[in-house]
């Protein structure tokens, strides 16, 4: 029986150009003027914050799993490199008339962290139910 991550691998290429894609334009949103957007207080920043670093993580996630990396190294990697981001994702962002945050950064960490939780539970509870595949 063929593995998740296996089955995952024929859409490599895919999933790596649409990660590409959401993470160049989540670059893009984060980096404009804040007087061009429209106003997020019903549904409040730190909550898109948690959100956007959510999605990115888990799409990030899945494509190293169709990559082949391990459980544990595509945690690390995840992690790590999703702190990382958005850690220059802030510091950037007052090069555009936008401020830095410290706790937008922690909103990040935290939808990276949750992202990379179910995405990995979700992968155990698959492998279980096939029987260790």
């Amino acid at each position: 029986m063929m593995s998740f991550g296996s089955a995952l691998s024929r859409w490599r290429k895919r999933l790596l150009g649409a990660l590409v894609v959401v993470w160049t334009a989540g670059f893009v949103a984060t980096h404009v003027p804040p007087a061009t957007l429209p106003s997020i207080a019903a549904v409040g920043d730190k909550r898109l914050h948690f959100a956007g670093y959510f999605f990115l993580t888990g799409m990030f996630a899945l494509t190293l799993v169709a990559h082949g990396l391990r459980p544990l190294r595509r945690t690390v990697v995840a992690v790590i490199s999703m702190m990382a981001y958005g850690a220059i994702d802030e510091l950037t962002q007052p090069l555009c008339r936008r401020s830095a945050s410290a706790v937008d950064w922690l909103a990040d960490v935290a939808g990276a962290l949750a992202a990379v939780a179910i995405v990995e539970a979700s992968l155990a509870l698959v492998r279980r139910r096939r029987g260790g595949a």
